[in-house]
């Protein structure tokens, strides 16, 4: 598995998509960097915790959401991108790197901060 700094320096990387992916289980669609991020985390379970945060949105149509990962737990805390808490969730075991992950979630498309 990639450790924290790696993935930080990677994701860094991402400004814009050329791609979009689409999974079937998912009710949104996400870019090339969430699917880096999922991939060399080994987190697509993450995609699905979002998912269903996301089902239950309301009238909400834009999420900033972070994920903080210590110590094999996580808390994927979702905002309304002004700082008005919305969702959390917490993860008692994962194996994902330890960090705060960040990502948005607007017109049905995940994406990494950059990529927005």
């Amino acid at each position: 598995m990639i450790t924290s700094q790696e993935l930080q320096l990677n994701l860094a990387q991402f400004t814009g998509t050329l791609n979009w992916y689409k999974n079937p289980l998912l009710s949104y669609r996400y870019t090339d960097g969430v699917k880096y991020f999922a991939q060399y985390a080994e987190c697509y379970w993450l995609l699905q915790e979002i998912n269903a945060l996301w089902k239950r949105r309301g009238n909400e149509s834009f999420f900033d959401i972070t994920v903080k990962s210590k110590e094999h737990t996580a808390d994927i805390v979702v905002e309304d991108g002004n700082g008005k808490p919305l969702l959390t969730r917490k993860i008692p075991f994962t194996d994902l790197p330890e960090g705060d992950w960040k990502f948005y979630l607007t017109d049905n498309t995940l994406m990494l901060p950059g990529e927005y």
